[in-house]
């Protein structure tokens, strides 16, 4: 992912299932294939993460 693209991306206002959130990361996240976007969203009984990864910290939410 190129960083104009991941500059572009963070902050934006995202719409996923009905639920909102702010993009927070986009890039990689080894070791799984590919980027990944990290989300804070609106409603905090919703998400899996704190935007940490494997003790590597991405974002903080």
């Amino acid at each position: 992912m190129s960083d104009t693209l991941t500059a572009d991306v963070i902050g934006r206002r995202v719409e996923v299932n009905g639920e909102h959130a702010t993009v927070r990361f986009a890039g990689v996240v080894p070791p799984v294939a590919g980027p990944w976007l990290g989300v804070e969203w609106d409603n905090p009984e919703r998400g899996k993460h704190d935007g940490s990864h494997e003790g590597t910290v991405y974002f903080k939410c």
